[in-house]
């Protein structure tokens, strides 16, 4: 497709203000739906300050977002496109095969 990016390009960091290279992390994260706003906040919070103490970053660098998939679309959706193609690299593999 012309003009279409190569996902291999390799880009370039954000330089921070004292010249060092930023780090940016993005954190997606899927749940079943039914969580409320508070539940989510403090798993925001708690990833956020995972990712700052254990990457080195700031705050600031990090975001995070939160989908919402109902359980019923949860095998269509999430297992079959995203968990299972990719059970070899997932870090923290599910304690469920496909579900029914």
């Amino acid at each position: 497709m012309a003009g279409a990016r190569d996902r291999r390009t390799v880009r370039r960091p954000l330089a921070a203000a004292n010249g060092r290279e930023r780090q940016m992390p993005h954190v997606n994260v899927k749940l079943a739906t039914g969580r409320s706003e508070e539940q989510k906040r403090e798993l925001t919070r708690r990833i956020v300050e995972a990712v700052t103490s254990t990457v080195g970053c700031d705050e600031d660098a990090v975001s995070v977002a939160i989908q919402d998939v109902p359980m019923a679309e949860w095998n269509d959706a999430v297992y079959v496109p995203e968990i299972e193609p990719s059970l070899d690299g997932l870090y923290k593999k599910p304690g469920y095969g496909r579900p029914g």
